[in-house]
C-alpha cells in the first residue's frame, strides 16, 4: 500500500504494508479511553479514508492468423421504387448476387417537397462481393494488437488508474498472435459502508 489518508475511524494497515482483498483497512469501531489509558467505550462511525494502493494487472488479447475481407468484384444492379408515405413499390427482381450488399439513394421531387406531400423515389444498388481469405503480416499483426492494448490502457486512465510500471510482449501459438502484458499500477481502493456493533469499516475490493 502507498498511503492512507484517515477522515473517520481508525487505520488497521500503515503505507508500505501488503494487504489482501477483503482485508479491513480502517474500522469504524473508535475506542474512547479512560485517563488510566483503559477502554472506556466504543464509538461506532462510518469509516472513511483516501487509500492509494499499489499492485500488478495482467492484460492480454489474441489476433487469428488468418482473417477474412470483403472484395468487390464490380458488379452492379440497381433496383428502383416510388414510396408515398410508409408504401413502397420497386420493380420485381430476382437475387441480384449470390454474396452482395446494397446502397439506397432517395429523392424527393422538389414540388412535392414544397406541397408536404409525402412521395419519394429512390433506388437500391446492389453491390456484388467476396469473402477473401488473407494472413495479417508480422507488421499488420503488431499493429491490430497495439490498438487492443490501447484501448486497455484507455480504460485504466478513465478509471484514475497510474501505471508505473509495464512489460508488454507480442508472441504466437498455435493459431494466433498474442499480446500480453504485467502492469505495476496506482489506484483508488477502498469501499465505504456504514459501520455495525459486531463489525464495521472500511475493505478492499
Amino acid at each position: 500500500m502507498v498511503s492512507i489518508i484517515v477522515r473517520s475511524g481508525v487505520p488497521k494497515v500503515a503505507a508500505g504494508d501488503t494487504v489482501e482483498a477483503g482485508s479491513v483497512l480502517v474500522e469504524g469501531k473508535v475506542p474512547i479511553y479512560n485517563e488510566d489509558a483503559t477502554v472506556k467505550e466504543y464509538l461506532y462511525v462510518d469509516a472513511d479514508a483516501d487509500i492509494v494502493l499499489e499492485h500488478t494487472m495482467e492484460f492480454t488479447d489474441e489476433l487469428p492468423f488468418d482473417y477474412v475481407r470483403k472484395e468487390y468484384t464490380g458488379r452492379e444492379k440497381s433496383r428502383y421504387y416510388v414510396r408515398f408515405g410508409d408504401r413502397e413499390w420497386k420493380m420485381p427482381q430476382e437475387r441480384p448476387f449470390l454474396v452482395y450488399d446494397s446502397v439506397i439513394r432517395e429523392s424527393r421531387p422538389l414540388i412535392l417537397e414544397k406541397l408536404s406531400v409525402p412521395v419519394y423515389t429512390g433506388s437500391y444498388t446492389y453491390r456484388e462481393y467476396q469473402n477473401v481469405e488473407h494472413t495479417y503480416t508480422q507488421e499488420e499483426a503488431k499493429e491490430k494488437l497495439k490498438e487492443k492494448l490501447m484501448v486497455f490502457l484507455a480504460g485504466l486512465e478513465e478509471k484514475g488508474i497510474q501505471i508505473i510500471e509495464k512489460d508488454v510482449r507480442i508472441n504466437t501459438n498455435a493459431s494466433a498472435w498474442v499480446i500480453s502484458g504485467q502492469f505495476v499500477v496506482r489506484e483508488n481502493v477502498g469501499e465505504s459502508a456504514a459501520t455495525q456493533k459486531e463489525s464495521g469499516g472500511e475493505t478492499l475490493k
